[in-house]
């Protein structure tokens, strides 16, 4: 039941030209058994102390949880969805909530990693309640390229949408009771990391108090990251 549920939700319609299946990948952890880490992704560096609960407000009744003092402090800490091929041009779609409204205590996205087994060299798009940022990383040393304020409550279902496409970087987030906008929150270009990478979540620090991921949708070579299951 769970393989067939996760190859329903990674068939998508066919492209334009050709009919060859789009890339596309969704899940909101419902087709995975609580209690344990996900058996599909692999956590990366400094470990992912997360696992898969019955969580009220989720999509599919499901969420990955970090529970209030994980006690796993300074990361960083990734997750890497085992079935998403390494691409350059990817969007990452995610709904997460946190109850910490400081820099360390949100869910992160992570493109173009292409060596999580030894470092974070990636480029990282997403931000917390209170502000948003496209950042660089040349492990070990960082760049924020781009940030914005953006509104947000600690404890509220937030949407974080984040695109790298040969040298465009773009993220937004808005808010669960809002739609989607149009536009980006913020966009910038960078010409730093060129090379097909992994698509992950990234955590800084799981001392802060709990951590909710609850949608994770990609898009890869131009398709856009679903927000819902795709059938």
């Amino acid at each position: 039941m769970g393989n067939l549920s996760k190859m329903m939700q990674r068939a998508a319609a066919g492209r334009p030209s050709g009919g060859l299946p789009a890339d596309q990948y969704f899940t909101d952890f419902s087709e995975y058994s609580t209690g344990v880490f996900p058996s599909d992704w692999t956590a990366r560096l400094d470990g992912f102390p997360a696992t898969v609960e019955t969580y009220t407000g989720a999509t599919g009744g499901q969420a990955l949880v970090a529970p209030m003092g994980a006690g796993v402090s300074g990361g960083p800490h990734v997750a890497e969805w085992d079935e998403v091929p390494h691409a350059a041009d990817v969007e990452i779609v995610m709904r997460a909530r946190t109850g910490d409204s400081g820099n360390d205590g949100f869910v992160y996205m992570l493109a173009r990693a292409d060596n999580l087994a030894v470092d974070r060299t990636s480029y990282r798009g997403g931000g917390r309640t209170v502000s948003l940022a496209a950042i660089t990383y040349l492990s070990p040393s960082y760049n924020q390229l781009v940030a914005q304020s953006v509104t947000g409550s600690a404890n509220e279902w937030l949407w974080v949408r984040f695109r790298v496409n040969g040298t465009s970087l773009k993220v937004k987030q808005w808010r669960d009771v809002d739609s989607e906008p149009s536009a980006w929150t913020a966009e910038t270009t960078d010409s730093n990391l060129t090379e097909a990478g992994a698509a992950a979540l990234f955590i800084w620090n799981f001392e802060e108090p709990e951590q909710v991921i609850d949608v994770f949708g990609v898009g890869l070579n131009g398709d856009a990251a679903p927000m819902t299951a795709l059938g």
